[in-house]
Formats: structure tokens, sequence, C-alpha cells
């Protein structure tokens, strides 16, 4: 029984690192899109789209999701 214990304890402690790690690079990868869109013309990120694998993108009054496709003036 210990030795399963401890073996959960280090992995928990690998799962909290592995997420830390992830949770970093989602704040590097979120700031290097904030970066590209500042370089754009007329184009802005909005909330995140329905389908829940993309932010919306605004442009030209249109907003749209460049994953599912789906779209709608404003």
């Amino acid at each position: 029984m210990r030795k399963r214990r401890s073996h959960f304890r280090r992995s928990l402690a690998e799962l909290e690192s592995d997420l830390e790690t992830t949770r970093v690079r989602i704040q590097q990868l979120e700031n290097t899109l904030r970066g590209v869109v500042r370089n754009l013309d007329n184009i802005s990120i909005g909330g995140p789209c329905r389908c829940g694998e993309s932010m919306l993108l605004i442009r030209q009054k249109k907003i749209f999701c460049p994953e599912c496709g789906y779209q709608r003036t404003m």
C-alpha cells in the first residue's frame, strides 16, 4: 500500500508539472496570437465560439469562427 501511495504522489507531482507547463504554453500562444492580430488590419479577437474549438474573429463587421465556419454580421 505504501509503495502505491508514493507512486500516486509522484504521478500527481508530474501531472501538476505538466499542467503548469501547458498553462504557460497556452499563455505564450495567446500573447503571440494577440501580437499577430495587432499587426493585421481591421481584425480583432472576440470570445470563444460555441463550437469550443476556437476564438471568434471580427473583421469588417463580420464575426466568424475559423474552425467551424460559423459566421454572422454585426
